[in-house]
């Protein structure tokens, strides 16, 4: 049994470590062209167009995640000549994880970097929120590739820095009755920018010719929360959800405790819209809105109400 392995810590620049990696996904961005002969059904030749490739990850570390990138949820992060390695820890046989120089890993030196989503469920099933980070690598001069394959890795070490729990959801200022979910999404579109031919992009953007628009989308049981929007919608003066975190050796710790827990918030002038209501024979039934603000800001030292 050789080659298995896990995903371990991210390095997204030389000061910047992902702890508490819950999944990693590596995409070539692969375009494939074949060439055939005249009327041949099978092809002659394979050639490789371009490739676009993109390291998509998620964590459990919420806070660290988030003053790491504190930018990335409403800018992006530019990472450039920097050091980003994706490691993998590769198991041993009868046993837990290899050490020194055995494992594998795949780096790069050039990215932009975006915050996709926080994600929150869960009612005591021992769910965890966590935050979903895209970073698209780039060539620096468009003709290297911008990724290097790695066998004989070290990994650096790694810190467990904490959990945090699903908390409450507020439309302007109300509570939303029995929340199950919840989501963010900043809603960047970072693109590659790509020219002269080249095989790989050399930049990343946030494309502005596509509308920012942050949204908050709250899953809830008290159905008579639908009525906070009209069943249909109202305007959003604000909104907010928080994320609370776990007590060492305990429960969660306590909502007023300060600087404890993490909090997201939609700007006024936004719109509150139910996306759907559903129910069943003996189910309690279920709905779910959408809270839409135009800029969106964290705090990680937030108190709960």
């Amino acid at each position: 049994m050789a080659g298995f392995a896990t995903s371990y810590n991210a390095i997204l620049g030389a000061a910047n470590t992902v702890e508490q990696v819950t999944s990693v996904n590596y995409d070539a961005g692969l375009n494939i062209m074949t060439g055939r002969a005249s009327s041949s059904a099978t092809p002659g030749a394979y050639f490789v167009v371009d490739g676009k490739p993109r390291i998509s990850l998620t964590s459990s570390d919420l806070e660290g995640t988030l003053n790491t990138f504190s930018d990335s949820i409403s800018t992006g992060v530019a990472i450039a000549s920097d050091t980003i390695t994706i490691p993998f820890q590769e198991r041993t046989t009868a046993g837990t994880f290899k050490s020194g120089a055995n494992h594998y890993s795949m780096t790069a030196t050039d990215a932009g970097l975006v915050v996709t989503s926080i994600d929150a469920s869960g009612n005591g099933d021992g769910s965890n929120v966590t935050i979903s980070v895209d970073c698209l690598l780039v060539s620096s001069d468009g003709e290297t590739n911008p990724i290097t394959s790695n066998t004989g890795a070290t990994l650096a070490a790694s810190a467990f820095n904490g959990l945090w729990n699903m908390g409450a959801a507020y439309a302007n200022s109300t509570l939303i009755g029995c929340a199950t979910g919840w989501t963010v999404r900043p809603n960047l579109q970072m693109e590659y920018y790509q020219c002269d031919g080249n095989p790989y992009p050399t930049d990343t953007y946030i494309d502005t010719s596509k509308a920012i628009e942050p949204e908050i989308e709250v899953q809830f049981d008290s159905i008579v929360s639908a009525d906070l929007f009209a069943g249909s919608f109202v305007a959003g003066t604000t909104a907010v959800v928080y994320a609370r975190k776990r007590a060492t050796g305990g429960l969660l710790v306590a909502k007023g405790t300060a600087a404890s827990h993490v909090s997201f918030t939609l700007a006024t002038a936004g719109i509150h819209d139910i996306k759907t209501i559903s129910g069943g024979d003996g189910d309690n039934s279920k709905a779910t809105v959408v809270l839409r603000g135009p800029t969106i800001t964290i705090s990680t030292t937030a108190t709960v109400p």
